[in-house]
């Protein structure tokens, strides 16, 4: 006799359905670490079974942390971080601190404007930084590499850096209206004590030694997808990805074999291969804070704490006190990474 279900014994299976599907899900969601418990050698990457996921959409390397960044056609991945082909300039190599003792970092949290901050290169190499209605501020090698050596600190970790002197720090005073200094990591002279050891509330089994960037927050590269970004749109906000000042920004590609990206996926992937070279581990989700308010055309910050807000409803995963948005990578393989290489996961 075929057993007769009854409405409410069908609705009660949907339900405890939808509870197993959903604890499912949430459990990838909320413990996306336990899964990458292997660092994978050499040979083991080489012979993987990469899948093709989209193609890069932008490289963006942003020459002083907190500010503006260098839209590039490609750049070099090396460990501190990504680095112009022709001058060596790398990823946040420049860090804006008080002029005090302590020489404390600024930050775009403190200092919204610093968003409207532009760098260019010129042919030498020289580093130019312009804001609207200021004469431009050039930062010679020179600049860079002979002045006093000073020491700061990147969420408790002593780093130093040559001060580029009394005319970038005046130029930066008339726009951030504070005392302030610029220093610069000359990699030859100057000292880090940075280790890859930061206060989780899990485990980081990908993250090895070295890994840390330079005045980064942690490692030296982000990436984020155009699909995380597009969902987040959906609230009813025209927000674009370099709010959220990521290095690398990920879009679908008709080609891929997993076809068009779900919003997130990124957090899902182990290890990241950009063109045919370049290989990146997937260490930790990035998460969020008030500057992600900033408005990166205008550099002002919303007074609703928007898109934070809205993270802070969608995108929470425990054990974490902050939303998730985007990931922060180490370097496994280096190389050039250029716009438009296909991009391929492990998973």
């Amino acid at each position: 006799m075929v057993p007769i279900v009854t409405s409410s014994q069908w609705k009660g299976c949907l339900a405890a359905s939808a509870v197993i599907i959903g604890g499912y899900v949430a459990w990838k969601m909320l413990k996306p670490d336990s899964r990458n418990v292997k660092l994978l050698s050499a040979s083991e990457l080489q012979e993987a079974k990469w899948q093709l996921v989209g193609k890069v959409k932008h490289v963006w390397l942003y020459p002083v942390k907190s500010c503006a960044p260098l839209d590039l056609h490609a750049a070099l991945a090396v460990k501190p971080g990504l680095e112009e082909l022709t001058s060596a300039l790398r990823d946040r190599s420049y860090m804006v601190v008080n002029d005090s003792p302590k020489f404390t970092m600024v930050t775009g949290r403190m200092c919204p404007q610093m968003v409207l901050i532009k760098p260019s290169l010129d042919e030498n190499g020289d580093l130019t930084l312009s804001y609207s209605g200021k004469d431009p501020l050039c930062i010679t090698k020179a600049n860079r590499q002979q002045g006093p050596v000073k020491i700061s600190e990147v969420w408790g970790d002593k780093v130093e850096g040559v001060d580029c002197g009394d005319e970038a720090a005046a130029w930066l005073q008339s726009v951030l209206q504070r005392p302030v200094r610029l220093l610069h990591f000359n990699e030859d002279v100057n000292k880090s004590t940075r280790v890859p050891n930061p206060p989780t509330p899990v485990t980081l089994p990908l993250l090895q030694p070295g890994d840390s960037g330079i005045y980064t927050d942690l490692t030296g590269f982000m990436l984020l997808s155009t699909a995380s970004v597009e969902q987040l749109r959906e609230h009813g906000e025209n927000y674009t990805a370099l709010q959220f000042r990521p290095n690398f920004v990920v879009d679908s590609d008709d080609k891929a074999s997993c076809g068009k990206l779900r919003p997130h996926q990124e957090d899902e992937w182990r290890y990241i291969k950009i063109g045919e070279t370049v290989i990146f581990r997937n260490v930790k989700p990035c998460t969020r804070c008030t500057f992600v308010c900033v408005d990166p055309d205008t550099g002002k910050k919303d007074p609703n704490l928007e898109p934070l807000k809205t993270l802070q409803r969608t995108r929470m995963r425990k054990p974490w006190s902050e939303p998730l948005f985007a990931i922060m990578m180490s370097l496994q393989t280096r190389g050039v990474v250029r716009e438009e290489d296909p991009v391929y996961v492990l998973y």
